[in-house]
């Protein structure tokens, strides 16, 4: 996938809904840390006849465009929603938790609003109607208009559309009037209970100006906490008996308690200068203050239940707190919600650790799911908890039986993309590529329409390294209305993967520009181009990241790694004492661990990795040795041992000093890396010409399982070194067979041939004991096509020693070493030998041309003219013939 999440907060584990496993684009911005349970009051459960539908409201567009009057498109959908979940024949997707979760996923608010985006949103979130609106103020007359879009076709229902004209001061009676409207066309035979519940002030408050404050202090609470927390605080000071405000502000408070214990993260204030420290202690005070207040106004409401749960937790009574999510009653509409709770606080906002902590949860669930009421409920926590299931690497018959499940429901539902995401996660997970193949084709055929479908399957196709596919999915995307900086980043990602890195500098940029804060796209542009103005916005994100404010909140950008990319920067900028002093400055943080520090040595041996390498080895190899000193984690230290290893032995010539850090590294590796290395002991032995022992040892590797392609290639250049071509040759074409990146290089193909030749040379000296010339040349021509332009010139000066005075070769055997020592740059000898080339055979306009080459270099630009006229003579249209002469004007 384009670059992945480390640092995961609370509230990360279970989303609404299937939304978790669907969602799999990097995770960017901090959450609201406490959990509310987002339900409303209890409602009957529907009869068998009626057909439950998921609905989300989006919020209203303000046709007026006054930035001032911007809340009131929050204040009709939260009204709405609230309104129509008290209908049981409705399941209502809360806008709130929608809205948060695409602010984590960099989506922003647009998608929420954009009527062409709108459908595909409900596809993803498996909502079958959503609501579209928009109002009109003028002076103190307001027009709304809603209606009801099928999410599968896009089309508007023609029965479901309300328009209502009214006064500002009776905005309420409005929303009102437009929830009742579009409730009759779903409970034409609604209870008169029912009806009653349509009717009431579900907002909780009367006062516009404070719901006002509480809807925009939710749009604010995942970037700028603090400000959240004000608006909260006025919206309670305009209505005292507005439960809402105060439920938010004990579940923040608690939150920055959960937060500071659990990762020593200031989340509230962000190291805000202009706001004294706040204690533990304190923070606990306020949320309990909060909560006493939203206990006088409703002690049952969900909401201060919710909040309760999260001070319980908060004050280290996680027992408690799970306790309380037990005693909470069951409803059609809070079931999820519950599930998500429960399990949040019990796995401490972790994915689960343990089989029996899962189990644990598992038959908790089944309980839940027993005292939950209709089949709608029972779908979406079933969908739930097998979202938490492939968070777990479970044993494969059971992702088996969790996979039919999902084809079960499948079968009622066959054009539900999210189920058959589901489907593909679990397909991949137990590794049934051609089963995986398959369901992704299906997924493309249901995203064809449907941009968030694309991104997501784009980002399937990285993880696949199938670059050209997730390019094409990103631009389709695109061509859809999809606009989000996440789908340009995955555009990036494919084009640098797919060779073109060109294409995404300028993409990148345009993002910078437009939020030099998106460490995404910097980070991308950073690895592809070095400059002061990149260095500067670093150097201005590194002081963010230290502080850990806003932008930079999920750490998933840490102070150390902003580092790293800055030292590059100042490597490639030639400004080495900085590059240093960047990185070991981290070495003086007080929060770094051992395992940092190391990094930070490790990355010092990478800043000296440069020409020529054998001056800057022993600084490598003492950064190196820090490292090791330091580093705890086994897979890190294998990989520290592998490169100290290179060091000593391909830079020092310090073999047994290698050979050590190797075996030291052999003590730490698992099954995979094992392979690896004991290949790399047996090069090391290959260069002690310690045949025998390391072909062993490589025997040994070609005899598991699945041997590493690898193995193949150290095989045969063992067996040339001992002279047997033919097996050599052999081993050669299997490596190649199995690689066909390798398959498709020059290199390994021309090492291939002189193992051939080599072959046939020894095949001719026990027939003849004498090899043909030709088949000497053959050889010359293939280590020029490896580039080994040493051997082609000992073994083209050897065979022209040896060869009849009159032999027919002679005039190419000269040119093959023109061009071997025109290579190397050797511009007399060049011009020796390819005289000669054309002395023997005048008509040689390849001779010529690269004898004109070797004196224009020389600078002897007459007789490089007198050779371009004798190749024009020759052949007027010779390739690159036009281009010397213009060379030589």
């Amino acid at each position: 996938m384009l670059y992945p999440s480390a640092f995961k907060f609370l509230k990360r584990t279970f989303y609404l809904s299937v939304i978790l496993p669907l969602l799999t684009v990097p995770l960017e911005s901090a959450t609201i840390p406490g959990l509310r349970v987002l339900a409303q009051t209890a409602a009957p459960p529907p009869t068998s006849a009626q057909s439950v539908q998921r609905v989300i409201v989006l919020p209203f567009q303000n046709l007026s465009q006054n930035p001032d009057d911007d809340w009131l498109g929050l204040s009709f959908a939260e009204n709405l929603t609230q309104r129509l979940a008290e209908l049981p024949q409705l399941t209502l997707l809360e806008r709130t938790q929608i809205s948060q979760l695409l602010k984590e996923q960099n989506f922003g608010q647009s998608v929420l609003s954009d009527p062409e985006q709108a459908p595909a949103l409900g596809q993803m979130i498996g909502a079958q109607l959503m609501v579209l609106g928009s109002y009109q103020i003028q002076g103190e007359n307001v027009h709304v208009q809603a209606r009801f879009v099928e999410v599968e076709t896009g089309k508007v229902d023609r029965e479901l559309r309300y328009e209502a004209h009214g006064k500002r001061k009776d905005l309420y009676g409005l929303q009102q009037q437009l929830a009742s409207a579009f409730a009759e066309q779903f409970a034409r035979s609604a209870s008169e209970k029912e009806k009653q519940a349509l009717q009431s002030q579900q907002a909780l408050t009367q006062n516009p100006e404070a719901q006002g404050a509480y809807l925009e202090a939710q749009e604010m609470l995942t970037n700028t906490p603090h400000k959240a927390l004000a608006l909260f605080e006025k919206a309670a000071r305009l209505d005292s008996n507005y439960l809402l405000p105060y439920t938010s502000i004990a579940e923040i408070w608690a939150s920055e308690v959960i937060l500071k214990k659990k990762y020593d993260f200031d989340w509230l204030f962000q190291n805000q200068s202009q706001h004294p420290p706040v204690t533990l202690e304190a923070a606990l005070q306020k949320s309990s203050q909060a909560l006493r207040e939203a206990q006088r106004i409703d002690p049952e409401h969900i909401s201060t239940r919710s909040a309760a749960i999260n001070l319980a937790y908060a004050q280290g009574k996680k027992a408690e707190a799970l306790t309380q999510i037990k005693q909470i009653p069951v409803t059609p509409h809070n079931t999820d919600e519950l599930f998500q709770l429960f399990t949040s606080i019990y796995f401490d906002f972790e994915p689960p650790q343990t089989l029996e902590a899962f189990r644990e949860v598992e038959a908790w669930a089944e309980q839940l799911s027993a005292q939950s009421q209709g089949t709608e409920a029972q779908k979406r926590l079933s969908l739930l908890r097998i979202a938490m299931a492939t968070q777990y690497p479970l044993p494969m018959p059971e992702l088996a039986n969790i996979e039919a499940r999902i084809d079960t429901m499948i079968a009622q539902t066959p054009r539900a993309l999210n189920l058959q995401l589901l489907k593909l996660s679990l397909q991949m997970k137990q590794e049934k590529t051609e089963a995986a193949s398959k369901t992704l084709i299906r997924v493309r055929e249901l995203s064809q329409y449907n941009a968030l479908g694309k991104l997501i399957v784009a980002n399937i196709a990285m993880e696949q390294k199938d670059f050209s596919l997730a390019l094409t999915l990103s631009k389709e995307a695109i061509a859809l209305g999809f606009k989000q900086p996440v789908i340009y980043l995955v555009a990036s990602a494919a084009e640098i993967r797919s060779g073109h890195p060109e294409r995404a500098v300028p993409i990148l940029k345009k993002l910078v520009k437009e939020n030099p804060y998106n460490m995404d796209a910097l980070a991308l542009l950073s690895s592809l181009e070095t400059s002061p103005e990149i260095a500067q916005q670093l150097e201005q994100n590194l002081v963010y990241a230290n502080q850990r404010s806003a932008p930079f909140a999920n750490l998933v950008y840490t102070p150390l790694a902003i580092r790293k990319m800055l030292a590059q920067q100042y490597k490639a900028q030639n400004q080495w004492e900085k590059a240093q002093s960047t990185l070991t400055a981290g070495l003086n943080a007080t929060d770094l661990s051992t395992g940092q520090k190391a990094d930070v040595y490790q990355s010092l041996s990478e800043l000296y990795y440069l020409e020529p390498f054998e001056a800057h080895s022993q600084t490598r190899a003492k950064y190196l040795q820090e490292a090791l000193k330091l580093q705890e984690d086994p897979r890190k230290r294998v990989w520290l041992y592998k490169q100290l290893a290179d060091e000593y032995s391909i830079y020092q010539d310090q073999i047994d000093l290698a050979r050590d850090a190797l075996e030291n590294a052999l003590l730490l590796a698992t099954p995979k890396e094992v392979q690896g290395i004991k290949l790399d002991l047996a090069r090391l032995l290959k260069t002690q010409e310690k045949y025998a022992e390391a072909q062993q040892m490589v025997e040994a590797l070609l005899a598991q399982k699945e041997p590493e392609e690898k193995v193949f290639y150290v095989y045969g250049t063992l067996l040339a070194n001992q002279e047997k071509y033919t097996q050599a040759a052999q081993a050669i074409a299997q490596y190649m067979e199995r690689d066909p990146w390798a398959a498709e290089q020059p290199f390994y193909q021309n090492l291939y041939k002189s193992y051939v030749i080599e072959a046939r040379i020894q095949e001719e000296v026990r027939n003849q004991q004498k090899p043909r010339l030709q088949t000497l040349n053959d050889l010359a021509v293939t280590y020029i096509g490896m580039k080994d332009w040493d051997n082609a010139i000992v073994l083209l000066q050897s065979i022209l020693e040896k060869a009849p005075k009159e032999a027919p070769e002679k005039a190419t055997l000269y040119y093959n070493l023109g061009t071997a020592y025109l290579a190397k740059s050797q511009w007399q000898n060049a011009q020796q030998a390819l005289t000669e080339a054309v002395s023997i055979q005048e008509s040689y306009p390849a001779a010529w041309y690269n004898l004109a080459m070797a004196h224009l270099n020389a600078k002897q630009v007459a007789e490089a003219r007198q050779a371009l006229i004798k190749l024009k003579l020759l052949q007027p249209d010779y390739p690159g013939a036009a281009e010397l002469t213009q060379r030589l004007r």
